[in-house]
């Protein structure tokens, strides 16, 4: 009873600072926090027009949990939002926490005229769908993010962790080695240059870079480590030329490969496998405990986790992260939160048409990709 009295009486505090320390440091502390929550992101995403809206739920002893919420003004429509990530809860949050969250976050969505609010909880949260389709959200037919991944354990020793890759993957890490292609990290001013990588590789497959920008990634550089995180970049050279790089996040106890360019270059090669290599290294050194390849498809991991084989399940751009057989994984689905029930069913209608008529799926993907950035 104590402690729900407690609960009852603590304090809801809403942010909009593009900088919040305290939040950060609860977040970085946190073992379901991730670098989308930060303070650092949000600078980040506001060159792409999101503006940061941070609810916590705290007392004068101890920091509850909390959201960071990231809206955008679409033209005639009014407010769209998006929660990756979040919420984060303490390790020791109740159900009566997250009750009184979720409701103190219908009542901001409602003040803030939120039109939608687009929600993935953290990968370790799978509990908390339920929470939100009580409250009244919908999974999405179209995923707002990946629902699935592939991460690698390092507290397994390199030799082990090479081993265990497939023959392929070693055998490409292997003839870099002897090609002599070398790798180094690269520095801020290397943004550039790893720009035009990633902006190649879009150009091959036909898609447009995300982030758009070089600022995006310079704004993220300035402030990820007062966040609480790393950013690192790796490049590969070979015949003094840069033709490969990577880029990768470190948060909490995880490292991850976010972004990848390559010049197209040298295919048979293939740096891309010897340079993931080079940063798994790296996050092993650094006493990072998963090395985590940011998505892979859902179809495609339930086929794994169902004992299909490797060959008949993965998808393209899955395949080279599978290389490296990693403990594949779901993760929460993204969730549709509308509190504007005629809204809700015109969604929910709309959605439905998606299903039925799979020639409307690239229409929603279109406009989801739109709102995301």
């Amino acid at each position: 009873m104590q402690a729900k009295n407690q609960i009852e009486k603590a304090q809801i505090v809403i942010s909009r600072q593009q900088r919040d320390p305290r939040w950060d440091a609860f977040v970085a502390s946190n073992p379901a926090g991730q670098y989308e929550q930060t303070s650092a992101w949000a600078q980040a995403k506001s060159i792409e027009g999101w503006h940061p809206l941070r609810i916590f739920l705290l007392s004068s002893r101890m920091f509850y949990g909390g959201a960071q919420i990231l809206y955008k003004k679409i033209p005639l429509t009014g407010k769209v939002a998006y929660l990756s990530k979040g919420p984060v809860f303490a390790p020791s949050s109740s159900p009566e926490i997250i009750q009184r969250f979720i409701g103190e976050l219908n009542r901001l969505m409602r003040r803030e005229h939120i039109l939608y609010l687009f929600v993935q909880p953290p990968d370790s949260a799978c509990h908390l769908e339920a929470w939100f389709q009580k409250a009244g959200s919908r999974a999405g037919f179209t995923e707002i993010a990946y629902t699935a991944n592939s991460r690698i354990d390092l507290r397994a020793d390199l030799k082990e962790i090479f081993t265990n890759m497939k023959r392929s993957n070693r055998r490409s890490i292997r003839r870099c080695e002897h090609e002599g292609v070398k790798f180094r990290e690269g520095t801020r001013e290397d943004i550039s240059l790893f720009f035009g990588l990633m902006l190649e590789s879009c150009r091959r497959q036909g898609t447009a870079p995300n982030p758009a920008s070089e600022d995006f990634f310079r704004v993220l550089w300035d402030n990820l480590e007062s966040s609480g995180g790393k950013l690192k970049l790796f490049f590969a050279e070979y015949k003094d030329t840069v033709f490969s790089g990577g880029m990768i996040i470190g948060f909490g106890n995880n490292a991850w490969t976010w972004k990848i360019g390559w010049s197209g270059h040298w295919p048979e090669i293939r740096p891309t496998q010897a340079m993931i290599w080079e940063s798994i290294k790296w996050a092993k050194n650094a006493d990072y405990r998963f090395y985590n390849f940011v998505g892979i498809s859902r179809e495609t991991a339930e086929g794994l986790l169902h004992g299909r084989p490797l060959n008949d399940v993965a998808k393209a751009r899955d395949y080279y992260k599978l290389m490296f057989s990693g403990q594949v994984y779901l993760l929460p689905r993204g969730h549709i939160y509308c509190l504007n029930r005629p809204l809700a069913w015109i969604y929910e209608g709309f959605m439905s048409r998606v299903v039925a008529r799979k020639r409307l799926r690239p229409l929603l993907n279109r406009i989801m990709k739109f709102i995301r950035n």
